[in-house]
């Protein structure tokens, strides 16, 4: 990976668990880097606890927020 892909995703990671501290009946159990496989990729695997029980989070990182990329993402799921 390279160093500017690295600053990236480090930005990502501190960005989502920022916003996700601000969610008092949340909490941050476990956050996981890179998995893939042949049809999936996934930069981060978050796991949190809401009061319901435990749910994954996962994020794929890309250097540009524009919304296709997002829905281009969003269907593979």
């Amino acid at each position: 990976m390279k160093k500017h892909e690295k600053n990236i995703e480090n930005s990502a990671k501190a960005a989502l668990l920022s916003c996700l501290s601000k969610i008092p009946f949340l909490k941050v159990i476990d956050i996981q880097k890179a998995y893939c496989d042949k049809d999936t990729k996934m930069d981060l695997a978050v796991k949190i606890e809401l009061p319901d029980g435990v749910l994954r989070l996962i994020a794929e990182v890309k250097s540009s927020g524009q919304p296709r990329l997002a829905r281009e993402v969003g269907q593979k799921f």
